[in-house]
C-alpha cells in the first residue's frame, strides 16, 4: 500500500510502533522538511518543531511517543520528543544530536558531534537526564537501537566493530567474521541485525546475532550487497538489496530465512525502514518520474489454527472427590504475529458447583475435581481453548477429560 502526505512531497515512512502508527517526514514546495504520523486507520497529523526549519522524525514508541532531530533558521541542530498527545519539547547538548531510537518507556539513544574529531553516543532518561558516553575510549562511537530492557546496539572505531551495551553500562563487542560491521536494531530478546563486510570480501551482507552471540549471515537471492534496517521479536528483518546496477529494494526476511520482495508496483527503487511485532512494514519508494512515496506492506497472513489440543491425563482415578492439576498442550499453526492461547471455559455433563469442582490456575492449566454421580455413566468435563494471534483473529477447538464410573469389572 502507497501513501503520501496530502499536498507533501516525496513522503517517507520511517518507522511504525505495535498498532501500526507511521512516523515519518515529507517535503514541501520549498524543499522544507515536516514531520507526520500516519494513524493505523490511514488519516495523517502533521507537526513540526516550533520555529523548526526542518524536522526530521525518525522513531516511534508503542506508546506513540515520536523522537527525531530538527535544525532552525539560526543554525541550531537538536533532537526533539513529540509525546502521544502533540506535546513537543527539545534537547541540545555539543553537535548535531541525532536521536535514532526510542524503547517503549521513553528512554531515547542517538549520537551527537562533541567537537570536530568525537562523535558519542548519548543516552536521555524519562526524566530528560542526558548520559554520554565513548566505547572503549573510542572516538567515533554511534548507538543506533534501544529495547526495552535498555540494551543498546550500535558501532565503534573508524573502522567500525560492533557492540552492545546493557543496562548496567556492561559493553560487548563483536564482529562477525568482518572488516567492518554496522548494527542497525536490537529487538527486545536482544537479538541484533545490521550489515557487515566479510573478510574475504568487499560486499555488505546482512548478520543476525542471537542474545547469546550466535551469528546468522545472509544474503537476499541476486543481490550485490544487503542492507537490514529493522528488526522485530519474531526475528524478521526488514531493509533494502542493492541489484549490479545499483538500483535499490525492499525486502522482508522470514524468521525462517524466506524472503518477500516489498517494491511496490512502478517503483524504480525502493527501501524498507521499520517493521513492527506483527510483521508490517514502513519504507520509502520513487516512482519513474522520481517522486517519493511512503508504502505499508501488511501480510495478509491465515487467521491461526490449533492442530493439536491434548491433555495431561484423558480420564481421572480414583473418583475420591479431590482436585487434580490437569495441564494443556495445544500446537498452532499460521496465524498473524504471535498465537496465544487460554481456557475460555469449561462444562460438565453432571450437575456441578461452578468454582468448586474446577478451578483455573494459568492459561492452560486447571484442577478438576475427581467425582461424578454414582447414578451416570461417568462425568465429562469439556474444556474450551481459544487461540489468538497478533490481529485479533481467534479460533477455539475443545477436549475432554473423564471421571470414569467405574473401571470396567
Amino acid at each position: 500500500m502507497s501513501f503520501d502526505y496530502p499536498g507533501g512531497l516525496s513522503t517517507a515512512g520511517l518507522a511504525i510502533n505495535s498498532s501500526g502508527a507511521i512516523t515519518g517526514n515529507y517535503f514541501d514546495s520549498a524543499q522544507r522538511q515536516h514531520g507526520f504520523l500516519r494513524n493505523p486507520d490511514g488519516t495523517f497529523t502533521g507537526f513540526d518543531v516550533p520555529g523548526a526549519r526542518n524536522t526530521s522524525p525518525l522513531a516511534i514508541n508503542d506508546a506513540g511517543t515520536i523522537t527525531g532531530s530538527y535544525d532552525d533558521f539560526g543554525g541550531v541542530v537538536g533532537g526533539f520528543v513529540r509525546d502521544p498527545g502533540g506535546a513537543i519539547s527539545t534537547f541540545t547538548g555539543g553537535t548535531s544530536p541525532s536521536p535514532r531510537s526510542i524503547n517503549s518507556q521513553g528512554v531515547i539513544v542517538g549520537t551527537y558531534q562533541q567537537n570536530s574529531t568525537t562523535t558519542s553516543c548519548f543516552l536521555r532518561d524519562t526524566t530528560g537526564a542526558i548520559t554520554t558516553f565513548n566505547i572503549l575510549g573510542s572516538n567515533r562511537s554511534i548507538c543506533v537501537s534501544i529495547n526495552d530492557s535498555g540494551a543498546i546496539a550500535g558501532l565503534y572505531s573508524s573502522l567500525s566493530h560492533g557492540f552492545v551495551r546493557d543496562a548496567a553500562g556492561n559493553v560487548t563487542t563483536f564482529d562477525p567474521d568482518s572488516q567492518f560491521t554496522a548494527p542497525a536494531a536490537i529487538n527486545n530478546g536482544g537479538t541484533i541485525a545490521g550489515a557487515y563486510k566479510p573478510n574475504a570480501g568487499r560486499l555488505h551482507s546482512g548478520f543476525i546475532r542471537s542474545a547469546a552471540g550466535a551469528f546468522t549471515t545472509f544474503s537476499v537471492p541476486s543481490a550485490f550487497e544487503t542492507f537490514p534496517k529493522a528488526l522485530n521479536l519474531t526475528g524478521a528483518v526488514a531493509g533494502y538489496w542493492i541489484a549490479t546496477n545499483g538500483v535499490l529494494h525492499a525486502f522482508l526476511r522470514s524468521p525462517t530465512g524466506s524472503f518477500t520482495p516489498l517494491d511496490p508496483t512502478g517503483a524504480t527503487s525502493a527501501i524498507a525502514f521499520g517493521i513492527n511485532a506483527d510483521g508490517a512494514v514502513t519504507g520509502y519508494w520513487e516512482d519513474a518520474d522520481h517522486n517519493g512515496h511512503g508504502f505499508l506492506f501488511k501480510d495478509e497472513c491465515a487467521a491461526p489454527t490449533i492442530t493439536s489440543l491434548t491433555p495431561s491425563t484423558n480420564s481421572l482415578w480414583p473418583p475420591n472427590n479431590k482436585l487434580v492439576e490437569v495441564r494443556l498442550t495445544a500446537t498452532t499453526d499460521a496465524g498473524c504475529g504471535s498465537v496465544s492461547c487460554r481456557i475460555l471455559s469449561v462444562t460438565s455433563n453432571e450437575p456441578i458447583s461452578q468454582g468448586v469442582d474446577w478451578v483455573l490456575t494459568g492459561p492452560l492449566t486447571l484442577n478438576l475435581r475427581a467425582t461424578r454421580s454414582g447414578l451416570g455413566n461417568g462425568r465429562v468435563y469439556t474444556i474450551t481453548v481459544q487461540c489468538t494471534d497478533g490481529s485479533a483473529n481467534s479460533v477455539t477447538k475443545t477436549v475432554t477429560v473423564t471421571v470414569l464410573h467405574d473401571q470396567g469389572h
